[in-house]
């Protein structure tokens, strides 16, 4: 991926909000948007 692209998450996992979190945390990208329906985790991304 290039600086400034956006990448789309999709995670069932219930703990996969920690660790997207964390993750993004540590390596310095931005969380565009999160949201959670019917049991799926939606994580919008942009690498910087």
């Amino acid at each position: 991926m290039q600086v400034g692209e956006i990448v789309t998450v999709l995670a069932t996992d219930p703990h996969a909000e920690i660790d997207f979190k964390a993750y993004l945390a540590r390596v310095n990208h931005d969380l565009i948007s999160f949201d959670i329906i019917e049991g799926v985790y939606t994580f919008c991304i942009r690498k910087n």
